[in-house]
């Protein structure tokens, strides 16, 4: 049976990325023959153009009546000048494929750029795991849902250099806590006291430059409390200008829960100058618990001048697949913008879930959120 399980996940996730590769190829070939199509002509010298029809002579040195020319016989350097003309088309052809070359890498530097951007603004987990430089983040906020009514949530996200590492050795911290229908105080005590963060050290093994590779080992608090061992790698492929495919790999096994494994797979593609389509796949496995949990969202972007950010979603998450009974699909809606200072964001979300649990009835919600963003 549990083959039967793993054959019938294998089959779902090969169909996906199948679909997805099949798009990226598709929207690279597209963007190649639209550069092709617009490749400047080199410009040829205006006396060449200017000419008009060529008359040619009987012989050389003889007068032809009709051309009005006088017999000048072998014209030395005549062929020195030919090959200069040709050295100058050619010239002018390179140059102008340098110049598609400069534009097309300025074009995705922008690009990549931007989806940096847009990382840092909406606090993506991206930022911090693939972060060589201290990163920090800290948010509070609180949601109001039809089904959990008044929920309480923070998170701390750190990413620390120590002095003289050369950024290779980095002090790590995640913590991230929730409170389901708040009444009291006490019941936000309570969610922190069950909440378990993770502290450690983190070994930066390859420079971002070529696959970002790291090896993390420390304590997660808690009850009981455990050590855990993490190792993860992530490469951002380029596939064209407006297009890049990120993938992540990360396998991670604590002293008590065991073994645990994550992938993901984010496409990035530019449409209408400053507005970025986003599709994300994620796989979860945990020994300790039933089955995986595949995750998929779509998203829409708009950044205004890097103060403020809007973005749409829909998506779904399956718990425990293929057999899930707390399935999730939720469309929503987020605006995100500084608040005087670089380092602070305010969020608005308005959204509906369909939760399995409650036969997949109407959730709407509301969530707000202040955070804190620093970073070297």
């Amino acid at each position: 049976m549990a083959r039967v399980k793993f054959t019938y996940f294998k089959l779902l996730y090969s169909l996906f990325i199948l679909v997805g590769s099949t798009y990226v190829m598709a929207v690279d070939v597209l963007h190649q023959s639209e550069s092709t199509t617009a490749l400047p002509q080199p410009e040829l010298p205006g006396n060449v153009l200017e000419r008009g029809p060529v008359k040619s002579l009987s012989q050389p040195g003889q007068l032809d009546d009709e051309s009005g020319l006088e017999p000048i016989g072998d014209i030395p350097g005549n062929d020195e000048d030919e090959n200069s003309l040709s050295e100058r088309i050619n010239g002018a052809g390179v140059s102008a494929m340098e110049n598609l070359g400069e534009g097309q890498a300025r074009l995705s530097t922008n690009f990549l750029a931007a989806v940096a951007r847009m990382d840092r603004i909406f606090g993506d987990e991206r930022l911090f795991e693939d972060a060589n430089t201290s990163t920090m983040t800290l948010g509070v906020g609180v949601e109001v849902s039809r089904f959990d009514g008044l929920s309480f949530k923070h998170k701390t996200r750190a990413r620390i250099s120590l002095p003289r590492m050369k950024d290779r050795i980095m002090l790590e911290f995640n913590q991230e806590t929730e409170a389901d229908d708040v009444e009291t105080r006490s019941q936000i005590r309570s969610a922190y006291k069950d909440t378990t963060p993770d502290l450690g050290l983190r070994l930066n093994l390859l420079p971002p430059e070529t696959i970002h590779l790291t090896a993390s080992a420390g304590l997660r608090l808690g009850s009981p409390s455990q050590g855990y061992g993490r190792i993860r790698a992530s490469r951002l492929f380029p596939l064209n200008p407006l297009t890049s495919i990120y993938i992540a790999q990360e396998l991670k096994y604590y002293s008590v829960d065991r073994w645990s494994e994550k992938s993901t797979v984010r496409l990035n593609h530019c449409v209408f100058d400053t507005w970025v389509i986003e599709s994300l796949l994620s796989l979860r496995w945990q020994e300790s618990e039933s089955g995986y949990e595949p995750y998929l969202m779509f998203s829409f972007m708009h950044e205004h001048k890097e103060k403020r950010a809007i973005r749409f979603d829909v998506g779904a998450a399956w718990p425990e697949t293929p057999h899930t009974r707390d399935s999730r699909y939720f469309l929503q809606g987020t605006r995100r913008r500084r608040l005087g200072r670089k380092w602070l964001f305010g969020e608005i979300r308005l959204g509906v879930a369909f939760p399995e649990k409650e036969n997949f009835a109407a959730d709407p919600f509301v969530r707000v959120m202040v955070e804190m963003v620093l970073q070297e």
